[in-house]
């Protein structure tokens, strides 16, 4: 019984944010009206944390996305950074990291991808 009513609520939390993720992607046409920032990573920070939360569940995928939303800062150049295959913990800005690859390379047309 307790582990229906766990499920049960792990399901409500986890339909909760995504609603909550799609309605910040619907509006999109309205925030760029209003001239907000678009993301600095690909994929943008909506649809990480929807590919984390549909990977990991709600509640590695909030941790994971909550550590992208703390590197999308302006000390952080950006670039391309997939959800990882693996759960693990990593940088909080990863500037030396290989699997990014930083937006000037991508907008020179740079064939390196380190």
């Amino acid at each position: 019984m307790i582990e229906y009513l766990f499920a049960k609520v792990y399901f409500m939390f986890y339909q909760l944010i995504l609603f909550f993720v799609t309605l910040w992607q619907k509006t999109r046409v309205v925030r760029s009206i209003f001239q907000f920032s678009e993301c600095r990573f690909y994929p943008s920070c909506s649809d990480y944390f929807l590919k984390s939360l549909e990977k990991y569940g709600p509640i590695y995928g909030i941790v994971l996305s909550l550590k992208r939303l703390l590197r999308c800062n302006p000390l952080c150049e950006g670039g391309i950074d997939h959800v990882p295959n693996e759960f693990t913990s990593y940088r909080l800005c990863p500037i030396h990291s290989a699997k990014l690859i930083k937006r000037k390379e991508l907008t020179e047309g740079s064939s390196s991808l380190s």
